[in-house]
């Protein structure tokens, strides 16, 4: 049980469970993501890499029926504001991994990726703990969330796709997936820059 406090009942206190359905939805995202990249690399089969490509969007999907049901049911929890971009972090850190592993994604992108979303994630926590609130734009991570998922998912799609009989569209496919990863790459860093600016405009800000 996590305690939540209510403005609307004049401050008391209200318990909800930490076990409900938009919690067991992110949970499933986990899963669904980490068995994507895990059945990627195991078989390297055309059939098996639609199925694991199909599971990974599948994953990200649920991004949007959670947060509909922590809303609409009145179901947002601390734990859940945690364990939400959490879930997100975890698949898309997997499917880097996973695609670098399988030569797909260079593995500079991947180690900077990884480096901007532990820092930013251990700063939140951080700041959890202090009781600190930094204020982020919801439709910034949405783009990141976007683009990232977009690249993983196109990346993990077999080499078949890009090879259509008596078409070279290889190259081409190539050169923009590469610039994907470009793009994906620096809003990702954007982003983050933005979450550290928004923390140090804060408390420069805030009366001392």
């Amino acid at each position: 049980m996590e305690a939540v406090m209510s403005a609307a009942g004049g401050g008391q206190v209200s318990y909800r469970p930490v076990v409900n359905l938009p919690n067991v939805i992110t949970a499933l995202r986990i899963v669904l993501g980490l068995a994507a990249v895990g059945l990627a690399l195991a078989v390297p089969e055309t059939t098996v890499q639609y199925v694991a490509t199909s599971l990974f969007v599948l994953a990200t999907l649920t991004d949007f029926v959670d947060g509909y049901f922590a809303k609409g049911w009145g179901l947002v929890t601390p734990f859940g504001k945690l364990f939400d971009p959490l879930a997100d972090k975890i698949i898309v850190l997997a499917g880097c991994v996973g695609l670098s592993l399988l030569g797909r994604l260079p593995w500079w992108i991947t180690a900077l990726i990884i480096a901007r979303e532990g820092i930013i994630e251990a700063w939140r926590f951080r700041l959890v703990w202090r009781g600190e609130v930094v204020s982020s734009s919801v439709q910034l991570a949405r783009v990141k969330m976007g683009f990232q998922s977009a690249l993983i998912a196109l990346l993990l799609l077999p080499d078949a796709t890009w090879q259509p009989p008596g078409m070279p569209t290889v190259e081409r496919a190539a050169f923009l997936l590469s610039w994907l990863s470009y793009v994906t790459l620096g809003v990702t860093l954007w982003t983050g820059g933005q979450y550290l600016y928004n923390y140090w405009r804060q408390h420069r800000l805030a009366p001392t």
